[in-house]
């Protein structure tokens, strides 16, 4: 074990719940910081018995656990080099315990290594601060997010903003004044408000349908456009495309849809007929082509030419605006 592992290891053992002296390098998490501007005196830093922390429960996180591989790299790290940030934690209230804000996986990565306390930064929150400080963690940190997960994160985010009735948030984030709470997350994760919008939608999936994004066997675009049907319609094309396979469900195929069967609702019958390959009520839609050697540069640097049209069509919103698409959660 290195000399540094070892001083990490000897200041978790001698602690016993005593405050430490912070030093300016802690400092609390960016989206609480920023959008709400506490001062570095609203937090403490702690060594606590590990048995006193519990995971979040204020709401359930959309993020996956860690696998027993990436835990066991975490542990190793933190044993090696120490921790590069303390979890963020809260008192529960009329209770000696804290709840785990920010760090769960670097307190499992402690309690690998047999280590029995913890040293943690303790803030005071509300609920719809301690969420949007969980939910900026993973975003931030975390790689390879699933396309549910951005789409559950995003939604807690804007839930919590509205509630919360942050006004001032424009000054703090250098934003733009009388931005909507969509564009004030966007810009918070360097994306396009219809970037967030469309991972919302997937939010209003069916499982099968959320799963099936996840895995990349129907594309985002497409997942949104099936988002705006209800649950039960959602199954009935979920039982004709997938199970069926009557059609590929791909982008296409649901602006199709959504022409010939509008949302919310329709019929197994007229979801069969309107993707009918061959059926002679389908009016066949505009195509619009393009040279191929024009943007043979880019179609090198994509893996599926696919995302070339999200693409696109990401430009046509951002240079005309969302057109018709709703300002939902």
């Amino acid at each position: 074990m290195t000399k540094s592992a070892l001083a990490l290891k000897d200041a978790v053992i001698r602690g016993n719940g005593e405050n430490i002296q912070s030093d300016n390098s802690g400092a609390i998490d960016s989206s609480y910081q920023f959008l709400f501007g506490v001062p570095e005196c609203g937090q403490r830093i702690m060594i606590v018995h590990i048995e006193k922390l519990v995971d979040f429960f204020t709401v359930k996180l959309p993020f996956r656990d860690l696998t027993d591989d990436e835990l066991s790299a975490l542990a190793d790290s933190i044993e090696n080099i120490g921790m590069q940030d303390e979890p963020i934690v809260r008192k529960v209230p009329d209770t000696d315990k804290f709840e785990i804000i920010a760090g769960m996986h670097r307190k499992k990565a402690h309690e690998l290594k047999g280590l029995k306390t913890l040293r943690v930064k303790i803030i005071e929150a509300t609920d719809d601060q301690a969420v949007l400080i969980a939910t900026d963690t993973n975003l931030k940190r975390r790689q390879n997010l699933l396309p549910s997960e951005k789409a559950f994160a995003y939604r807690l985010q804007l839930k919590a903003m509205r509630h919360q009735g942050i006004q001032d948030t424009s000054v703090q984030l250098e934003q733009k004044p009388n931005m909507t709470t969509r564009e004030k997350v966007a810009n918070i994760y360097n994306v396009r408000p219809s970037e967030v919008q469309r991972h919302v939608r997937l939010t209003y999936l069916i499982p099968q349908f959320l799963e099936a994004v996840d895995n990349g066997s129907v594309p985002l675009i497409a997942g949104n456009n099936i988002s705006y049907y209800n649950e039960l319609t959602q199954e009935f094309l979920y039982e004709l495309c997938l199970i069926e396979k009557l059609r590929p469900l791909n982008i296409k195929t649901t602006e199709l849809l959504k022409e010939m069967c509008p949302p919310p609702f329709a019929c197994k019958e007229e979801l069969g007929k309107a993707l009918l390959p061959a059926a002679t009520n389908i009016k066949a839609p505009k195509v619009i082509s393009f040279q191929r050697s024009k943007f043979k540069p880019y179609l090198e640097r994509l893996p599926d030419e696919e995302q070339l049209e999200q693409l696109f069509l990401e430009f046509l919103e951002a240079r005309f605006g969302t057109g018709g698409i709703g300002n939902t959660l």
